[in-house]
């Protein structure tokens, strides 16, 4: 009894959020935006944390196959020397 009244109150609760990203047109790209945003960052710190990696242990080639050196060493400018 327990187990479906969290079930219900589950599916509501989620489609009263669900619904007002959809229907709210601000709410919608506010939304997606910050997504998209936080999927950006995200994969900018993993190729930075991989081209390190990579630098550290002398396997430059590696690091240069997979990376534009440029482009990352933009997204940590300390780390250009």
């Amino acid at each position: 009894m327990v187990f479906t009244s969290m079930t219900i109150e589950f599916v509501i609760n989620f489609w009263r959020v669900f619904d007002s990203i959809l229907i709210i047109h601000s709410c919608r790209h506010v939304y997606f935006k910050f997504l998209s945003n936080l999927a950006n960052t995200l994969y900018d710190m993993t190729r930075v944390k991989v081209f390190k990696r990579f630098s550290r242990t002398g396997n430059f080639f590696n690091a240069y196959v997979m990376f534009d050196i440029q482009e990352v060493l933009t997204l940590c400018p300390s780390e250009g020397r």
